[in-house]
């Protein structure tokens, strides 16, 4: 008897471990857009198709806007 309160603290450290829990209670570290890329500078909003060059590869028309 009298178990309740080791139950409803097992059940609320065990949440922690559900991806989707944690991601909407914990804090700005999945806030941040770019916490997991080493490369990021930008988001790219659009593509722009420029007159391509004899120079330019056929990937340099993204635009990056950050």
């Amino acid at each position: 008897m009298g178990a309740g309160r080791k139950l409803r603290n097992h059940r609320r450290n065990q949440l922690w471990a559900d991806k989707q829990y944690k991601k909407s209670h914990q804090g700005n570290e999945w806030k941040k857009p770019f916490m997991g890329s080493s490369h990021a500078k930008g988001i790219v909003l659009e593509k722009i198709a420029l007159r391509p060059s004899s120079l330019t590869p056929p990937f340099a028309s993204a635009r990056e806007c950050s």
